[in-house]
């Protein structure tokens, strides 16, 4: 929902999380490479709020947490610059 100068909102977010590591250890003559990957899927509801401080800048923050990894979440904040001005009503 908004009003003509904050937003809130709700939202429910899923993918997959890809994190790879690569080591590589030397040792004189000897060398070996190690490559570890994993990949797991993600679900996340977030909360987000903002408030417009002029017609062409916003501010705000949102939150989240893990709905299948418990203990995960999430947090950011954003500026947010819009190339038209924002009169407090969508079209």
């Amino acid at each position: 929902g908004e009003t003509q100068r904050a937003m809130l909102g709700v939202e429910l977010a899923g993918g997959f999380r890809m994190v790879s590591y690569r080591y590589e250890s030397r040792y004189l003559a000897c060398e070996s490479v190690a490559l570890h990957e994993t990949i797991s899927p993600v679900v996340e509801a977030r909360a987000r709020a903002g408030v417009w401080l002029s017609p062409f800048v916003n501010l705000g923050a949102s939150v989240g947490a893990s709905v299948i990894d418990q203990g995960s979440w999430m947090a950011g904040v954003h500026v947010g610059v819009a190339s038209r001005a924002y009169n407090g009503r969508r079209n």
